[in-house]
């Protein structure tokens, strides 16, 4: 069982990387972070391969209604922190709600922008990846 989980997800791994990589009409991809947990290292290891493969990226802090502000404002200073480490700039950075919508005409302005052809942040990396 272990066996073919493990194959499942490397062909879900290879998968998803040649849509991110290859996919020639892709404008660009919203990274979710839960805004309610400190930097993940999952999630960190996703924005850094992006990085690293030159896909261009928003950042998207998720679930601001379920946390206080200031927690939600120290979690994405330790996350953005953590990126600085990896890149010399960051990505545009946006916050929301599903349940109180704030935040949502912001993002619907990126998608239109990227709709009419304004570039979403395409991040460079000051250091190697690990992960290739």
């Amino acid at each position: 069982f272990a066996h073919v989980a493990r194959a499942n997800k490397e062909k879900f791994n290879r998968a998803v990387n040649d849509y991110l990589v290859n996919r020639e009409n892709l404008m660009g991809v919203f990274a979710l972070i839960d805004s309610r947990h400190e930097p993940q290292k999952l999630d960190l290891e996703f924005i850094r391969w992006l990085g690293s493969k030159g896909v261009s990226l928003v950042l998207v802090f998720t679930k601001t209604d379920k946390s206080k502000s200031g927690r939600i404002q120290k979690n994405i200073e330790q996350f953005k922190a953590a990126l600085l480490e990896s890149f010399d700039e960051l990505p545009e950075i946006f916050t929301c709600s599903s349940v109180t919508k704030s935040g949502l005409s912001e993002l619907l302005g990126v998608i239109d922008d990227a709709l009419a052809g304004k570039p979403v942040v395409e991040l460079e990396s000051n250091s190697p990846t690990p992960w290739g």
